[in-house]
């Protein structure tokens, strides 16, 4: 599960590096019925997260963004849900072990190329 997070943290990096830093995050899907990894996610982005299980996010997303394209101001500010906010404590061991996960990956990429070039099942 802290491997899918350190990736959405990773993904989060990069859109705060074109677009601007993430303020909030509502999560939907699965996921979002198991509070511990919710929770985990919360600290490993340091950012609050909100849940709503009527809510899909990726919906709302896409209309967000096409608002913005067309310059269209939009503000969906929901009420509801449940809140996670992150344990301070763990956001700062978080981020030491992701500044370790990224250097390790920096140094595996051609490693992993190599893995993907390798053909398993033949063709």
């Amino acid at each position: 599960m802290e491997g899918i997070c350190w990736g959405l943290k990773s993904i989060m990096i990069a859109l705060e590096e074109v677009v601007q830093p993430v303020e909030r995050i509502v999560a939907s899907g699965g996921f979002v019925h198991s509070d511990p990894w919710v929770q985990l996610l919360s600290d490993i982005l340091g950012k609050p997260i909100t849940v709503d299980s009527q809510l899909d996010a990726s919906a709302l997303g896409a209309a967000l963004v096409g608002f913005q394209a067309l310059g269209v101001t939009a503000d969906f500010q929901r009420t509801g849900g449940k809140l996670f906010e992150p344990d301070q404590k763990k956001v700062q061991r978080y981020q030491k072990l992701f500044e370790i996960v990224e250097s390790l990956c920096d140094k595996l990429k051609g490693d992993f190329a190599k893995l993907n070039n390798l053909n398993y099942f033949g063709s």
